[in-house]
């Protein structure tokens, strides 16, 4: 069949207007790569923009999400288009908790993002777990250094606890009901602090405390004015102490008495003192003049008669047992636990100023007659016996 020139010219511009409508459409058509949190595809898209590619896909973007390119930049021809979701992650770091956005799908690349150094922490997670869309929890306990003090000696310790009590376990302390912890055991620690421990012991202590005696002075009239005497000799008593004594890192703090109880009774001392007044002095009877001698007569052999009056006195020992009598009724090895001895009731200090040795009342009648003699000598009289010789008439 033999076509027209006319129909062969309207062939000819079909042809043409085909082949350019073709070439149009191949020339819009792009291929592009889509990567959705590091899975990639290869598409085919006549979209102009990152955005126009995304809607296309169906791929929704967030504020937390990032796209690289940015969603109004145009496509071409082997765009690459990385698409990161971003998850909420939740951080508590040494107690203080606090939320972040990263778009990182691991543990590890989150903290690379954060730009968090957490060489030698604890981590509640391992650096490879997975960060899921929904987020995640995290705790990191960083590594502290802290001084613990115990009772003076200085311990230095790298902990990742947060307590006070996390780093006494590190230091391997061990804290009593009563030791003194600052601060407390329950208090969060940081890098620098200072733990003081100090050790508290309580000692029970049981003590004999000596009681003290009175002295009662009484008035009598068995003694003469400025003659004491004691009727009843003092004694100390006792009790006994319990108490509780509390050391604060091995140095006495404190102490407490816990109970008191009185184990022997003090006996106060009874002292009789004279109130009896003394006999005024007798006067001395003047001397008789000396008789005038007689004429000799013619009797022989014998004196005129009398010796002198009062031969017994002159050898004092029946003067002497009658004082005796009224001083100690007689008893001259008594002692009356008076600070007077003997018969004749010497105290210490005459009996050795006269030359008497060791007690009176240890030694013989004669002995104490003797030293009796000398102290009358002395003093011109029984005056040393001012009661007693009174009594019998010799002062």
């Amino acid at each position: 069949m033999h076509l027209s020139p006319k129909a062969l010219a309207l062939n000819a511009i079909a042809l043409v207007a085909l082949v350019g409508g073709a070439t149009a459409f191949v020339s819009f058509d792009k291929t592009v790569t889509v990567s959705v949190d590091g899975k990639a595809k290869t598409v085919h898209t006549f979209a102009g923009t990152v955005g126009d590619v995304l809607d296309a896909e169906g791929v929704d973007v967030g504020q937390h999400d990032t796209v690289a390119p940015s969603t109004s930049a145009a496509v071409s021809e082997g765009t690459e288009i990385a698409v990161r979701y971003g998850r909420l992650l939740t951080l508590t770091i040494d107690g203080q908790r606090r939320q972040v956005w990263v778009t990182a799908r691991s543990v590890d690349e989150a903290l690379g993002q954060l730009g968090l150094r957490v060489q030698g922490a604890d981590l509640s997670a391992s650096r490879s777990a997975g960060i899921a869309r929904r987020g995640f929890d995290l705790e990191i306990k960083t590594p502290k250094d802290v001084t613990v003090v115990v009772d003076g000696k200085q311990h230095r310790v790298t902990t990742t606890g947060l307590a006070v009590r996390d780093a006494l376990a590190e230091a391997g302390v061990t804290v009593a009901g009563r030791d003194r912890v600052a601060p407390a055991v329950s208090a969060h620690i940081r890098d620098g602090s200072r733990i003081v421990v100090k050790n508290v012991m309580d000692k029970r202590v049981v003590t004999t405390v000596s009681l003290p005696y009175s002295t009662l002075k009484q008035p009598t009239s068995d003694l003469y004015v400025g003659r004491t005497k004691v009727a009843v000799q003092g004694a100390k008593g006792a009790k006994r102490e319990i108490w509780r004594y509390t050391y604060v890192s091995g140095k006495l703090a404190t102490r407490k008495l816990l109970d008191s109880t009185v184990t022997r009774q003090s006996v106060n001392e009874l002292v009789l003192v004279g109130t009896k007044a003394r006999p005024a002095p007798k006067p001395k009877p003047k001397p008789k003049p000396a008789p005038k001698p007689e004429p000799a007569t013619s009797t022989s052999g014998g004196s005129s008669g009398g010796s002198s009056g009062g031969s017994n006195y002159a050898s004092g020992s029946s003067v002497w047992d009658q004082i005796a009598k009224c001083e100690s009724g007689g008893n001259w090895a008594i002692n009356t636990g008076n600070g007077y001895y003997g018969g004749l009731q010497f105290n210490l200090a005459t009996w050795h100023s006269y030359g008497g040795s060791g007690y009176p009342n240890e030694n013989s009648r004669g002995e104490q007659i003797r030293i009796a003699e000398k102290v009358r000598a002395a003093t011109g009289g029984y005056g040393s016996w001012p009661a007693c010789a009174a009594r019998l008439g010799l002062l």
